[in-house]
């Protein structure tokens, strides 16, 4: 089966980051060329979340709540979306947790003293 394959670059003027996306028809391809129209990287759609030079900390604070959903009454999620959240160096389960504790997601530059 051939696959339609589409490279979107970032609108934001002067940036040249590029994602690749393949889809099995032309439909599919089509509708994702409209979608992806003006579309920006994740450096310039979130640059609040993206560690630099002038960005060296960032940190998430997930609180652990009761789910919304009737079949879910009584379970604990972080943020009320994940039971289990996991990254380099970590794992935790909200059902661990009583409600309200908060999950400090904290990640760090430490750049080289010579720098």
């Amino acid at each position: 089966m051939a696959t339609h394959h589409l490279r979107v670059v970032c609108s934001e003027q002067g940036c040249n980051e590029t994602r690749h996306y393949d889809y099995p028809n032309r439909k599919e391809y089509n509708e994702a060329i409209i979608r992806h129209k003006n579309s920006k990287c994740t450096r310039h759609l979130t640059p609040e979340k993206v560690l630099g030079l002038n960005n060296l900390i960032v940190t998430k604070d997930l609180e652990n709540k009761e789910s919304s959903y009737e079949n879910l009454k009584n379970r604990m999620f972080w943020d009320g979306k994940n039971g289990f959240i996991y990254g380099e160096g970590f794992k935790a389960f909200s059902e661990d947790f009583p409600k309200g504790t908060v999950l400090r997601i904290t990640a760090q530059i430490i750049l080289p003293e010579n720098v």
